[in-house]
């Protein structure tokens, strides 16, 4: 955990510091595995693209990488749907 200010109980989290160690702690994972192929539209992105963002309550944003690159969801879409039956 980074931390870049400890006020009163209070501490300020150096976001973008977590993401930047976050990716690098992932780099050697990043050639394991295979592009989702079977959806088309995975299939044309870049598997080499990689990005986060945070979005703090207070209103702040943090982000890495191609954090703002738009992406296809269909297989988070699936999740999402499953997590809506279950809490029914």
């Amino acid at each position: 955990m980074v931390i870049i200010q400890k006020n009163k109980n209070i501490q300020i989290m150096d976001y973008q510091q977590i993401l930047k160690d976050i990716h690098q702690a992932i780099q050697p994972y990043a050639s394991i595995g295979k592009q989702a192929d079977y959806i088309p539209a995975l299939a044309k992105i870049n598997p080499d693209q990689f990005g986060m963002c945070i979005h703090t309550i207070q209103g702040k944003t943090f982000m890495h990488g191609e954090a703002t690159t738009s992406f296809s969801i269909p297989v988070f879409r699936r999740q999402f749907n499953i997590s809506d039956i279950r809490n029914q």
